[in-house]
């Protein structure tokens, strides 16, 4: 488990959450007919691993039209209670664009301001009085800035919001000027190698204003050789200041003292002892699949035993096909000391729940309680918890679902799910207090 720190200081926005929000990486590089844009793959790596590093939840799609561009954010608006576990939101746009927004891989346009509708305060509630940031590498017109040389959280009390309060844009041009890619396509473009180059080495020291500041000053020094500049711009209605780290924890560094009135978060991570087509990463809390249709080995268990009345839950962040499967339930034996077989189902030391049954400890039972399991789709939210009845329940996307066993489950259980090759990396999600 671990715990996060709040902080009291009204001058930034809390960020103390383990996982700061979800980040949305949207990256077209293939049009219908616009040109193909070769730093797509730099731009790819060069953002999911920033935003993964700072500890937010990535989620990646690449040649997105404008349709599927909005049903992205749509589902991100319908993640309520994901939001509610974090502190703000960050959207990443790279693409095509001109004077009226940007481009979808279908040549289409849609304006940043339709996208950032998805996400007011009326809309997505949890998502109320926390920051939500755009970082759009895109043109915005084709006119070319020449260079020159010169010498020389939730508040305790009811208060008014708007809609358009705590966001924060920026763009990788100014109004009516064009944005640029490297000639080397490795490094990129210009926009997504400098930003996410400064959020690498600033990202967890300095506040995300004085960045895009740097970013200017360093994209003043690069005038792509044709005597013209970019320049990035940001329009902001924060209220507060924003930095990707909790501020406490900043302030104590800088000399301060952090805030004794905390709020405790928990997570938990995987154990380390796991199926033989796991691979465990970021702190033990993701885990992929490695194997390939025909292997089994996908089994993850919690680190530590559950506590009563609180859910453990994963989210399915990769998956082939778009939908799959996956099942889950509880291991009654200390991971320690288990030999993992391949298959969980039937497994003589856990409680298993697949779409069409459940093994008690090996002992087979025929009931709908996991239907569901089957057919879920990217995002999905699943997980499980005990009752003070030692009860099992199963919670997938929301839906409460009890299975009382033969016998009371024991006092330590940790949870359990095993993977398939379609569902190919999942993360743990925080724990949600049930009483």
């Amino acid at each position: 488990m671990a715990a996060a720190f709040a902080t009291d200081d009204d001058d930034f926005y809390p960020m103390n959450a383990r996982r700061k929000g979800i980040c949305l990486i949207i990256n077209n590089f293939q049009f219908v007919r616009s040109t193909y844009l070769d730093t797509g793959f730099a731009d790819k790596e060069n953002l999911r691993n920033t935003f993964n590093d700072l500890d937010f939840d990535v989620r990646y799609f690449e040649n997105q039209t404008c349709a599927e561009m909005k049903t992205q954010m749509e589902n991100i608006q319908e993640e309520l209670e994901s939001h509610s576990n974090y502190d703000c939101f960050v959207c990443c746009i790279s693409s095509h664009g001109n004077e009226t927004g940007v481009g979808g891989a279908d040549d289409q346009t849609v304006n940043v301001s339709e996208l950032q509708e998805y996400v007011f305060s009326t809309k997505c509630p949890s998502l109320a009085e926390k920051p939500k940031v755009f970082f759009v590498n895109a043109c915005r017109g084709g006119e070319k800035l020449e260079a020159v040389l010169h010498g020389g959280g939730t508040a305790p009390v009811e208060r008014w919001i708007t809609d358009k309060s705590d966001f924060l844009l920026s763009f990788a041009a100014t109004k009516d000027n064009p944005a640029y890619t490297n000639a080397d396509p490795k490094k990129g473009s210009v926009y997504v190698q400098h930003l996410t180059r400064l959020l690498n080495e600033l990202g967890k020291r300095k506040m995300v204003t004085q960045i895009l500041h740097k970013l200017n000053a360093e994209l003043k020094k690069d005038p792509l050789g044709k005597k013209v500049l970019q320049t990035a711009e940001y329009v902001s209605t924060l209220e507060k200041d924003l930095c990707f780290y909790d501020p406490a924890v900043g302030a104590s560094l800088r000399g301060g003292a952090p805030d004794d009135n905390r709020t405790e978060i928990q997570f938990f991570c995987f154990h380390a002892n796991h199926g033989n087509n796991v691979e465990l990463s970021n702190e033990m809390q993701t885990a992929t699949f490695l194997g390939s249709n025909a292997d089994d080995g996908g089994i993850v268990m919690s680190h530590d035993p559950m506590e009563v009345n609180k859910l453990y839950k994963i989210i399915i962040t990769k998956s082939d096909p778009q939908r799959f499967a996956l099942w889950m339930g509880v291991v009654t034996s200390s991971p320690d000391s288990l030999t993992v077989p391949g298959v969980a189902f039937g497994w003589k030391k856990a409680l298993v729940v697949d779409n069409g049954g459940v093994s008690d400890h090996g002992k087979k039972t025929n009931t709908g309680i996991g239907q569901g399991l089957w057919g879920l789709p990217i995002y999905s939210h699943v997980g499980v918890s005990l009752d003070s009845s030692r009860s099992l329940h199963l919670h997938i996307n929301g839906v409460d679902k009890e299975f009382v066993p033969r016998r009371p489950l024991p006092d330590r259980c940790w949870a359990l799910w095993q993977l398939f090759a379609d569902s190919k990396e999942v993360k743990t999600l925080p724990v949600t207090n049930l009483s």
